[in-house]
């Protein structure tokens, strides 16, 4: 800031004289800003994306100073890579920064519905049936496909066969 000084002289006569100038400070250093390092999280359950917290500090030498990261903390992030600013300007307009990285993950699988066992009749003279059936597949981050094999729609022969259904999310 400024500071007015204002000096006074007196010789043993008594005669004064006096002079005012001012003192100007300028704060030139920019506030030191510490992030975390890069962060990996977990889909929250049921969710395509997490709820993240993160602790972000500030220090200048004029004292203390707000910091504000984009996106903040606590805000909800989606599956993948999301950068994260953050910066502090102290009263000088001096302004910190420091960046870090949040790596949001998917880690659930897609859920299958599949039907119950099913009984078929062989066709008339033959030894198999085609049977068809409808299996589902759910997931936290979108819609998934599910695949069988031996696919809905196939001729199974006369006896047990194992489907298997699998689901694939992105």
């Amino acid at each position: 800031g400024t500071t007015f000084v204002n000096c006074r002289a007196t010789d043993v006569a008594g005669n004064t004289n006096q002079c005012i100038f001012t003192v100007r400070v300028i704060d030139s250093e920019r506030p030191t800003v510490s992030c975390p390092t890069n962060m990996v999280v977990n889909c929250d359950i049921d969710r395509c994306d997490a709820q993240v917290n993160f602790s972000v500090s500030a220090a200048d030498n004029c004292g203390a100073v707000p910091v504000l990261c984009t996106p903040a903390s606590g805000s909800r992030f989606d599956v993948g890579v999301t950068p994260v600013t953050c910066s502090a300007t102290d009263g000088g307009g001096n302004v910190g920064t420091c960046a870090f990285t949040i790596t949001v993950r998917d880690n659930q699988n897609p859920v299958l519905q599949c039907p119950v066992n099913i009984t078929s009749n062989a066709v008339i003279g033959r030894c198999d049936a085609p049977v068809t059936f409808s299996v589902t597949a759910t997931d936290n981050c979108g819609a998934v496909g599910a695949s069988c094999f031996p696919p809905s729609g196939s001729f199974f022969a006369v006896g047990s066969t194992i489907v298997n259904c699998s689901a694939t999310d992105p």
